[in-house]
């Protein structure tokens, strides 16, 4: 992950997801990912935050193996 916080496009988010765009605009409005403006108005989307949505949980099975 990176140290400094880096913005990226809706675009650029969703290449680094993995998923179609639509996508990002479905998780923003589920609220699962912040959003964010910059200057001129435009999205965007703090790196480091989605690199931590995409860090994997552990989570323990219920069934014994």
């Amino acid at each position: 992950m990176t140290d400094t916080n880096e913005w990226i496009t809706r675009k650029e988010t969703a290449e680094l997801m993995g998923v179609h765009p639509r996508t990002v605009d479905y998780q923003v409005s589920k609220g699962r990912i912040t959003p964010y403006r910059d200057g001129l108005g435009r999205l965007r989307f703090s790196r480091s935050e989605i690199e931590k949505l995409m860090t994997p949980v552990a989570v323990e099975s219920s069934n014994p193996s």
